[in-house]
Parts: structure tokens; C-alpha cells; sequence
């Protein structure tokens, strides 16, 4: 999802290498001759340029408990968010 200001930016808990990535979801954001492997994450993988950030976030409690909790990784360019990609939701 392209996006601008969310999720809040105090869902964002850890900060996280492309290395850090790769081994995390399976993708590589660094090395265009590696195929993307899974749907689900190409358009994000298609949106990482060299220098963004990626920050995993998270929903607070309450949300979790109201049925509307989210999780996710977003990419972080120039201290503004450009793209978000939920992995969890309930």
C-alpha cells in the first residue's frame, strides 16, 4: 500500500537491515537477478530503493483486542513512509 503517513509512527518498533529482511520473509531487496519468490511481496521488493529504511511495526493492544490489530513492515524514505505491507491482521 502507498501510503504517507501510516501507520502511526509509533506502531514502529525495530528497525531492520535488507540483509535482515531477506532472512526474515525469503526476498531479496538488494539483488535484481534473484526472482522474487512470492507474490505477496513483489510490489513492495519493487519499491525498495537503496538507502530506504525498513521498520517493522505493530499495532497497539487495544487494536488486537477491538479485532483490528496490524503488523507489518513499511519502507521509510527521506523520514517519510512510502509504502507499508501488512503480514498480520485480525
Amino acid at each position: 500500500m502507498e501510503t504517507g503517513e501510516y501507520p502511526d509512527k509509533e506502531w514502529f518498533y525495530k528497525e531492520i537491515s535488507p540483509v535482515e529482511f531477506e532472512q526474515k520473509y525469503g526476498e531479496s531487496l538488494t539483488d535484481a537477478s534473484k526472482p522474487v519468490k512470492n507474490n505477496f511481496w513483489a510490489e513492495f521488493v519493487s519499491f525498495y530503493r537503496a538507502g530506504d529504511r525498513i521498520k517493522l511495526y505493530d499495532s497497539p493492544i487495544e487494536d488486537w483486542d477491538a479485532l483490528c490489530g496490524r503488523e507489518g513492515v513499511a519502507l521509510i524514505r527521506d523520514e517519510r513512509t512510502v509504502y507499508t505491507l501488512d503480514t498480520a491482521m485480525n
